[in-house]
């Protein structure tokens, strides 16, 4: 192994030790957004007031498609500066939004499939790992953010939900690309 100074040295016990894994636990939950007082948004939902001014915050949320089960079978998790920005850009994409376009086609589709599809905000259990303070005021933090929402991500029943992330699979999204690009 190689120090700092590029001079072989033996491994220190803190490598040694590193397949002994630390137990970390991340508490959350889904929970729905209103689009007013009392009132779950499904999509589509619009632009109510009460949403837009409620969710101006940046959030992870998620897309979770319902049938017959209080389960979600296929979801997309999310994370954005403006939640209520956000949904804007998923009722209304822009011509170079390819999220937001592919995400408009999942959201319509499964509509018409029969699906209730619920926007869901995640509340979690304020944690510190090392020195980085993880709570719902620090979603402000872009890195901080991020990581969370890839944390989720990977966290996700993929075994009983569908996840509909298209950054899982690399491959598939590099040929996605290369197809639009051809299309252009």
């Amino acid at each position: 192994m190689c120090g700092n100074d590029g001079v072989r040295t033996e491994p220190n016990s803190y490598f040694q030790k590193m397949i002994e894994l630390d137990q970390f636990e991340i508490k959350y939950e889904w929970v729905p957004v209103l689009r007013a007082p009392n009132e779950t948004y499904c999509y589509p939902g619009g632009m109510p007031t009460f949403f837009v001014q409620t969710y101006l915050p940046p959030a992870i949320y998620r897309w979770a498609f319902f049938k017959n089960s209080p389960t979600p079978y296929r979801a997309y998790i999310g994370e954005a500066d403006s939640l209520s920005q956000r949904v804007r850009g998923y009722l209304w994409p822009g011509a170079t939004q390819q999220t937001n376009l592919r995400m408009k086609t999942e959201l319509e589709d499964g509509i018409q499939a029969g699906a209730r599809i619920e926007l869901q905000v995640v509340k979690f259990r304020p944690f510190v790992i090392n020195s980085v303070q993880v709570t719902e005021s620090s979603l402000h933090i872009g890195p901080v953010r991020k990581f969370l929402e890839q944390f989720l991500i990977a966290d996700c029943d993929q075994i009983h939900c569908e996840l509909l992330n298209a950054k899982q699979n690399p491959i598939e999204r590099r040929l996605r690309k290369a197809v639009a690009g051809s299309e252009k």
